[in-house]
Order: C-alpha cells, then sequence, then structure tokens
C-alpha cells in the first residue's frame, strides 16, 4: 500500500505532500483500493434507495414520492458523483458545491414529508 503523509506548516501557511516520514507529519493518508469500494457501495445502496421510491411513486402517483426521489437522488449524487467530479476544481470549491446538493437534497425531503 502506498501512503502519502501531509506536513501541515502553519507559519507558512501551506500544505507539503511527502513520501518520506519525519517527526513533522501530522497526518496520514491511506490512498488505496477501500476507497473506492465504499464509495461503489454507495452508489450502489443509493441507487436502490431511488429506485424503490421510483417505484412507490408510479404505484401510488402521489406528489410527496416524487419529492422523496428528487431529495434522496440529491443526496446520492451529492455524497459521490459530485465530491470525484469537482474534486480538481479545489478543497473549498468542491466542498460547497457537494454540499449544496446535499443540503438542496435535504430541503427537498422536509418538504416532502411535510406536504404527505
Amino acid at each position: 500500500m502506498y501512503y502519502a503523509a501531509y506536513r501541515i506548516d502553519f507559519y507558512e501557511q501551506k500544505i507539503s505532500i511527502n513520501t518520506k516520514y519525519d517527526k513533522n507529519d501530522v497526518i496520514m493518508v491511506e490512498s488505496s483500493i477501500t476507497n473506492y469500494v465504499l464509495v461503489a457501495a454507495h452508489v450502489i445502496v443509493g441507487s436502490i434507495l431511488i429506485f424503490f421510491a421510483i417505484k412507490a411513486f408510479k404505484r401510488t402517483k402521489y406528489f410527496p414520492m416524487a419529492l422523496l426521489v428528487i431529495g434522496f437522488t440529491l443526496l446520492v449524487l451529492g455524497e459521490t458523483v459530485i465530491e470525484y467530479i469537482f474534486a480538481f476544481t479545489g478543497e473549498s470549491v468542491g466542498k460547497i458545491i457537494e454540499e449544496g446538493f446535499e443540503i438542496a437534497g435535504f430541503i427537498v425531503l422536509i418538504i416532502a414529508v411535510k406536504k404527505s
């Protein structure tokens, strides 16, 4: 396994990546297949949830069920897909977009529950 050590220099306010370790390395991040497996599991389980919500909406034709579908979709997209699509844009921009999707998903879910 490959480990990357992030060295944080608080005086110069920058982060540098080292592959050599010393006593100043404060955060260790494991870069392995585990992260990809967890993301895949998250997408699969989220897709199953969305699938059942769509089936319930088709069966009932109840408008709040459509809102549940939209809310769950925004949550799953924000937590998985959007996080990796915008990873190259920088930490803060990607995080803002990801959190925006998740917040929008929660708002839609709240509206769905209030309307039911």
